[in-house]
């Protein structure tokens, strides 16, 4: 493949439901940053080969969204301004090694940033997520997470995998080792839904960026915990008119949209799942140097 001018440098790539769609919403706000007018092309993953995932809703939401074809994907930047930064965010890169070995492979020094959240929280989220837009077949989240082993084996999108998803110390090492660790920035969630001015400053010297963040415009928090930039959002609404990022709020329409929080699933449910977690939880902890242990905490 020939690199084609522009060509993306940055990558959001992961994981979902860990406020991507409001950092790259920030991204796309900077001056100095172009983001693809499409959330997530999910290029790398499907060059030439279409997606065929088989979970409800995934056949247009998923399949015929993804741009596999190289020029249709290069024509997502050309809008750029001259020495502007190209990016996209594609969450299923988390965790694909085949699509980020090409990244490594065809993209001059690119920048892999990686949000992180509560285990537990990204899982329920998902599910709420997907109830919210009437597609998810279970009437509980426990109902669901038994039938996970059953979706992944027919080929549902990554999203449908709840628990599965929510396990990062494997994608997250997978990162460093195909990019290097400087090349890759790791951003808990918590700590950009409660400062995220520290988050982006950290982006800007990341990115090696000359301007900061704007943090002037009003800053809104939905209720599945993610910041998002309303006025930048609405812009790229009437933008791209793309069906992909207008599932950003897709689930506001819904009168059965529910805050996500750990306190709706049971204790038996929490306690199995923290159990599934724990080694990959520690791994992780020793990867990053952080304290996750309100991660284990319920």
């Amino acid at each position: 493949m020939s690199q084609v001018s522009p060509f993306p440098s940055i990558f959001i790539i992961g994981a979902q439901r860990c406020a991507t769609s409001s950092l790259y919403g920030h991204l796309a706000n900077h001056p100095e940053i172009y983001m693809s007018e499409i959330k997530e092309p999910r290029y790398f993953s499907h060059i030439n080969r279409p997606p065929n995932f088989k979970g409800p809703g995934d056949a247009d939401r998923v399949n015929k969204a993804t741009i596999g074809d190289e020029k249709r994907y290069l024509e997502l930047f050309t809008a750029a301004k001259p020495k502007q930064l190209c990016g996209e965010a594609t969450t299923t890169y988390f965790g694909d090694s085949h699509a980020l070995t090409l990244i490594s492979e065809w993209v001059e020094h690119p920048k892999i940033i990686i949000m992180l959240r509560n285990p537990l929280e990204r899982a329920l989220s998902c599910y709420h997520y997907k109830r919210n837009q009437g597609l998810e077949p279970a009437d509980s989240f426990e109902e669901a997470l038994n039938d996970e082993k059953r979706r992944i084996k027919e080929n549902w999108a990554p999203i449908w995998h709840y628990a599965t998803r929510s396990k990062y110390f494997t994608p997250t090492q997978e990162a460093f080792s195909i990019f290097g660790i400087s090349d890759v920035m790791v951003i808990r969630y918590e700590s950009f839904v409660s400062d995220p001015a520290k988050e982006l400053n950290r982006l800007v010297d990341f990115l090696a960026l000359k301007q900061p963040f704007s943090m002037s415009r009003s800053i809104h928090y939905n209720d599945s915990g993610s910041l998002a930039p309303q006025s930048r959002l609405n812009k790229v609404f009437k933008r791209t008119k793309s069906a992909v990022f207008n599932l950003l709020n897709v689930s506001s329409n819904f009168p059965t949209k529910r805050t996500c929080s750990t306190k709706d699933i049971t204790q038996n449910t929490a306690i199995k799942l923290q159990s599934e977690f724990r080694d990959d939880v520690l791994k992780l902890e020793k990867l990053l140097h952080w304290d996750l242990s309100d991660w284990m905490a319920h």
